[in-house]
């Protein structure tokens, strides 16, 4: 029902950063489904990147559990952390038709490694192909994506010579 791919095999152990695609199938005729991405101490992660609304726990509201769909999410690591096998939860949660709440885990394993330990990364390039293919879809939506924009050349300030004030004398460094 759920499903977690990844665009590297590994995370870094600090200033690590990956991308997971949560997909999910059909869920049934029910209400209030959600997913939550529950993560180990020292991996953080951003909103999701597929414009999923997200409630005040940080839940992904699926609006359309009647058929199968996916989101993007980008995790990453700021300060160190332990180095090993890392779990990271996609618990589903919705109402079923008799009013019961239900909830269903999906466990996935991220190897987090030190940055010496990153030659043999795999790179999942359907992943890859996917994370680039909504950022540019985000971008020509008129979104500015500060990661991947192209930022325009700074625009020169043009300095008048003339005489110098009191503390360009004092400060200045003649080359």
């Amino acid at each position: 029902m759920i499903t977690i791919s990844s665009a590297k095999s590994k995370l870094e152990h600090a200033d690590g950063m990956n991308h997971l695609i949560v997909q999910f199938g059909p869920i049934g005729d029910v209400t209030a489904a959600r997913i939550g991405i529950v993560l180990p101490q020292g991996i953080s992660r951003s909103s999701n990147l597929s414009r999923f609304y997200e409630n005040d726990k940080g839940e992904i509201v699926i609006y359309r559990p009647d058929r199968a769909d996916e989101f993007i999410i980008t995790i990453y690591t700021d300060e160190p952390i332990s180095c090993g096998s890392k779990p990271i939860v996609a618990a589903l949660i919705y109402t079923d038709k008799q009013g019961n709440e239900q909830r269903i885990e999906y466990v996935y394993r991220m190897e987090v490694a030190l940055e010496e330990q990153m030659d043999d990364v795999l790179i999942d390039k359907e992943v890859v192909a996917k994370v680039r293919e909504l950022r540019l879809a985000q971008r020509n939506d008129g979104e500015r994506d500060a990661l991947t924009d192209d930022y325009a050349a700074a625009k020169p300030i043009p300095i008048a010579p003339g005489p110098y004030s009191d503390l360009e004398k004092k400060y200045r460094i003649e080359g």
